[in-house]
């Protein structure tokens, strides 16, 4: 997932439809597949009440996007240029309807997703070579850090703006850490939609006890099969 470039969701609440992208761009891509597929369209699916008319209400959960492409008869997930992200807000309509035509001209479809209970089911999805998204409250040092976010420096950092409630991004790898640390086993190496600014070139390592004390109870999401 490193290898896939680094996009930025502007100042729209649509972190969860980038992750839920990515998470299937990656599969993709272990196929050999290097699509660049519509986040404008996974934000629209993942708000069901809001397809059909304006709604203010910002933010997402991936799973709906994910279940709506699942049941899809056909691939419904089209390609960014047939379907543009607009990184402008339009705060009575979220989901910027009605949609091109074009962004109903599907390239991809979720084959599987599922729901994690825990790290350690995280650890085996990613061990793997199964991307899965998560959804956390952010601290200061995650808005700037070097290329890791451990608990033990989580109040030294910039003050937090309105992402700080609710973020969500991919996991992709797993690094060994100390014991001495007092971080866990392990951190995860994350992907962001911050841009290339964000860490190092928008990817950090995220501590096992960070992620444990600031997930929200949203389960952890394994997107497990792609369809073309």
């Amino acid at each position: 997932g490193l290898n896939l470039k680094i996009k930025d969701q502007g100042d729209r609440s649509t972190c969860s439809a980038f992750s839920g992208i990515r998470a299937i761009e990656i599969l993709l891509n272990q196929k050999g597949k290097g699509l660049d597929l519509s986040e404008q369209y996974f934000y629209w699916a993942s708000k069901p009440e809001c397809q059909k008319k304006p709604c203010a209400k910002k933010g997402s959960w991936v799973g709906f996007g994910l279940e709506h492409s699942k049941l899809s008869k056909n691939v419904d997930i089209p390609i960014e240029e047939n379907c543009k992200y607009n990184e402008t807000t339009n705060d009575k309509n979220e989901t910027q309807i009605p949609l091109s035509d074009k962004c109903f001209k599907g390239r991809a479809k979720v084959g599987n997703f599922s729901y994690l209970k825990n790290l350690d089911d995280v650890v085996n999805k990613i061990l793997n070579n199964r991307p899965v998204v998560i959804s956390i409250k952010l601290t200061p040092n995650f808005y700037q850090n070097n290329g890791l976010i451990l608990s033990s420096e989580s109040l030294y950092g910039p003050k937090m703006d309105y992402h700080s409630k609710g973020h969500s991004l991919v996991l992709t790898g797993i690094v060994k850490i100390p014991k001495i640390l007092n971080e866990g086993s392990y951190c995860f190496i994350a992907s962001n939609s911050w841009g290339l600014g964000w860490a190092i070139g928008g990817h950090s390592c995220i501590s096992e006890k960070w992620i444990l004390e600031h997930k929200q109870p949203n389960l952890y999401t394994s997107i497990d099969s792609v369809i073309l």
